[in-house]
């Protein structure tokens, strides 16, 4: 997902859940397939080559979480805090999923 309207849209309207290191922002809507944005400031990593590495963590923890959603919806991953080295896109998952209510989920 990379139009603006849509982020904007998921910023206004989604439901906002906070774990240790991310910002998830959930939007449901009847939609047949669930899109994710990956969202790093620039000031938080300042080189493109850690920041495009923890959006790959950020982008596989997102699959992960479409899979144990109960309906397909848009979820924007916000990286608030630089991960301690060596966390996987699991630890990430497992992150979110702890910040996430129940009802949310399988």
């Amino acid at each position: 997902m990379h139009a603006q309207k849509d982020i904007v849209r998921i910023l206004r309207v989604g439901r906002k859940y906070e774990s240790a290191h991310l910002r998830v922002f959930i939007a449901q809507e009847g939609r047949e397939r669930s899109r994710a944005a990956v969202v790093i400031k620039s000031g938080l990593i300042k080189k493109a080559q850690k920041r495009n590495f923890w959006k790959r963590r950020m982008r596989e923890a997102a699959r992960q979480l479409f899979a144990a959603l109960q309906q397909p919806c848009d979820v924007m991953l916000f990286l608030k805090a630089v991960p301690p080295q060596g966390t996987t896109s699991r630890n990430l998952f497992d992150e979110v999923r702890r910040a996430l209510p129940r009802t949310l989920l399988t």
